[in-house]
């Protein structure tokens, strides 16, 4: 499972255009952003590893909504961004956590020299599409390379911009993937051709050891 839920932080990215700060077209509200909590996600997914995207003030209840899943947290990875994110408070946060979370011994397939700090920009990704949120296919691709297998499916429970689709048709896998802007992550993963992708109902996963 490499998911990117709603962060349960009622995230406005327009206020920053109506400010005169920005003129960006990646103002797409997200929908359900008023909870952090996805437990009922994480209890459908049958496989052993998880990296769950998540707001930092919320990292707390997030780690527990896994480990009612029997998940046990391994790791905290920080996607470090080349550029701040404008905010109002007094710090502009220029940085994303991840939980990386396994049922028992879970699958790796990286190497030695993998770090929890995850240096990737995301200045090619700005005109994709317009979602307010959309993060680089390289945050969800490192996750895949690294613990999973050419043709294992890839549980993604929120696929919003359609970034997870992307990285698991890189990385030679298909997803199974939820979300209610279905147009969105489809139109910007296909170009045109057939995907690979599947929307089952939540229940509907017999998946097998999937990532």
């Amino acid at each position: 499972m490499v998911t990117d839920p709603p962060y349960g932080v009622a995230y406005d990215p327009e206020w920053r255009n109506m400010a005169g700060v920005s003129t960006t077209r990646r103002t797409g509200k997200v929908e359900n952003d008023d909870r952090a909590d996805w437990r009922e996600a994480w209890a459908l997914f049958p496989g052993d590893v998880a990296y769950v995207w998540h707001g930092a003030l919320h990292a707390t209840t997030v780690a527990e909504s896994l480990t009612a899943c029997s998940f046990d947290i391994r790791a905290q990875i920080i996607w470090a961004k080349d550029r701040l994110v404008l905010g109002r408070g007094h710090y502009h946060w220029q940085h994303e956590p991840a939980w990386y979370a396994l049922r028992g011994q879970g699958h790796w397939s990286g190497d030695r020299k993998q770090t929890t700090l995850w240096q990737i920009a995301g200045r090619s990704e700005d005109a994709e599409t317009v979602h307010g949120t959309q993060k680089p296919v390289e945050c969800m691709r490192r996750p895949i390379e690294n613990n999973s297998s050419p043709g294992q499916a890839v549980y993604e429970p929120f696929s919003g911009s359609g970034t997870s689709l992307i990285a698991a048709e890189m990385t030679g896998g298909p997803a199974m993937r939820s979300n209610s802007r279905r147009p969105m992550s489809t139109s910007r993963w296909r170009g045109g051709r057939p995907s690979r992708a599947t929307t089952p109902s939540a229940r509907a996963m017999g998946l097998p050891s999937a990532a």
